[in-house]
């Protein structure tokens, strides 16, 4: 999933992986319960930006998770890397990556190139999720889920 949304880079002062989600991003972060709700979710794990943890967290409180930092999933890293992270988990249940909009649409697009059919236009909206299915052995369906509003 991207991020939900957060205080523009110009309205903040501090560090950039310190910026908070805005009132909007941390509805859109509640949401993301009743949305994952269906799911099994075993694993969270996010990029070590304040924005990523805190839309995760309620869903993580839900299943009963912890929130684990991965720098694979941090503003800057490459897609091949979150596409491999992506491979070793799948096997592991419902797993849920938070990133950034830099990498959502490269991971998107490299595993479309590898076989994977989507529905609909690729999307890539703040708060918004991908629900990959994985077939055993590669990702075979991606649904966009947009965000509430």
């Amino acid at each position: 999933m991207r991020h939900a949304v957060a205080v523009g880079r110009s309205d903040w002062s501090g560090p950039d992986r310190l910026r908070p989600l805005t009132k909007k991003g941390e509805r859109q972060a509640h949401a993301l319960v009743d949305l994952l709700s269906h799911a099994e979710i075993s694993r969270v794990l996010t990029s070590p930006a304040v924005r990523c943890r805190d839309t995760v967290a309620p869903l993580a409180s839900k299943f009963g998770l912890e929130a684990v930092d991965d720098e694979v999933l941090a503003e800057g890293a490459k897609g091949k890397a979150v596409v491999e992270l992506a491979h070793r988990l799948a096997g592991d249940g419902d797993v849920v990556l938070c990133t950034h909009g830099d990498l959502v649409p490269d991971v998107i697009r490299r595993l479309s190139r590898d076989g994977m059919a989507w529905d609909g236009d690729l999307r890539f909206a703040k708060g918004s999720t991908w629900a990959l299915s994985w077939d055993g052995e590669r990702f075979v369906s991606g649904q966009y889920l947009p965000p509430s509003e």
